[in-house]
């Protein structure tokens, strides 16, 4: 699920704004959102749901030392093809030429107000790959980091929402 930040909490952005894409539609996900997976210390991250409150903040800071992932734009597939924009979203999450579709739902905000959000979501299965280099480093292990990384995707996964949308399987080459 994305919710592209633009960098403006004021002005309306429009749904398909939200994804990460190319000029040609095909459909990314940034590497510093995985690095947030990572590292990430005020929001849900993988160190804050693998480590003790204790120490996941120095797990995380070494995470966001000593690890690189590549490319620094990881193209999102389908059976091994692009997922691609095609310039509309699909009616639902089931049928449709890209898989793209809206979720639409109404949070409720402090004073019960209505906030209606409206998110581009990929329809699963989807896959991504991507290399990554982990550092020698005094907090986090080849085999723990591998563990971090499994856990995570499987508790809280990447993108908005995360913990319902966005989570995965992990696979090691």
């Amino acid at each position: 699920m994305f919710d592209r930040y633009l960098g403006d909490n004021t002005s309306v952005v429009p749904n398909h704004e939200k994804l990460y894409k190319r000029k040609d539609g095909t459909v990314y996900l940034p590497a510093l959102n995985i690095m947030s997976f990572l590292s990430a210390t005020q929001s849900r991250s993988a160190p804050r749901v693998y480590y003790p409150v204790k120490s996941y903040k120095d797990k995380a800071a070494a995470l966001l030392g000593s690890t690189i992932i590549e490319p620094a734009e990881i193209d999102l597939t389908r059976n091994g093809e692009p997922i691609v924009w095609t310039g509309e979203f699909d009616e639902d999450m089931e049928s449709g030429p890209s898989g793209i579709w809206l979720h639409k739902a109404v949070a409720r905000v402090k004073g019960n107000i209505p906030n209606p959000k409206e998110r581009p979501t990929i329809s699963a299965p989807w896959e991504a790959s991507f290399d990554v280099t982990l550092f020698d480093n005094n907090q986090v292990k080849p085999d723990e980091f591998k563990g971090l990384v499994v856990t995570g995707m499987a508790v809280i996964g990447l993108g908005t929402f995360r913990g319902v949308f966005g989570k995965a399987t992990v696979e090691w080459e």
